[in-house]
């Protein structure tokens, strides 16, 4: 793991409460009677109505990068319900991967993440802010220095990781590295927006 990524979401803990929107979509949510909401993404009928519905938020690029990066890297899924609840806060694809690394960080590895989930242990207390969002993203950024530093150390210790994404980042969180963990560890401590997308479901 990745220490200095640890500390910067151990003192950014997602603590701002969401907005009325939120609230009533989270609601409808929980409340609704529509099976689709708890199957995982991936298994739903991308043929289906409700599929179709929601096609231009699953298929969004940043959302695409929150998907492919849980997948693929934090090994885990999600349904479809606990997807829109947190699609509303990916942004842009660096919220993406911050979010899923938070993920990563909070669950053990082919967890399927829930609406129960969601809400009892990963955002019981509410969201990031985008403050907090802008100064992890700053703050784990890497110098040219850092970057050589860094494939030096894993060069000294045999490491032959890859980048996950292409060998010029100059993003710590895009590093295969910043993605190794002990089993047992855990932190304690026409263009529609995601939101019109998801309240012209429950009008």
């Amino acid at each position: 793991m990745n220490n200095r990524l640890i500390k910067l979401f151990l003192d950014n803990k997602p603590e701002t409460q969401m907005t009325s929107d939120e609230w009533r979509t989270m609601l409808n949510i929980l409340m609704s009677k529509e099976p689709a909401f708890k199957i995982p993404i991936e298994e739903l009928d991308v043929k289906s109505e409700i599929y179709q519905h929601f096609k231009p938020l699953i298929e969004g690029f940043q959302l695409q990068v929150f998907l492919s990066r849980l997948k693929h890297v934090a090994k885990m899924r999600i349904t479809l319900g606990a997807f829109i609840m947190i699609a509303q806060h990916l942004e842009s694809a660096g919220t993406s991967v911050m979010y899923v690394y938070y993920l990563w960080l909070k669950l053990k590895p082919h967890t399927l993440i829930t609406t129960t989930v969601l809400c009892e242990e990963l955002f019981p207390w509410g969201f990031f802010s985008t403050e907090q969002l802008n100064s992890i993203w700053g703050a784990q950024k890497l110098t040219a220095e850092e970057n050589k530093l860094r494939k030096e150390k894993n060069a000294k210790k045999r490491l032959t990781l890859t980048p996950i994404m292409f060998d010029g980042s100059d993003n710590l969180i895009d590093f295969q590295e910043s993605w190794i963990k002990d089993e047992d560890y855990a932190i304690t401590s026409a263009v529609n927006t995601p939101n019109q997308i998801i309240n012209a479901r429950f009008r």
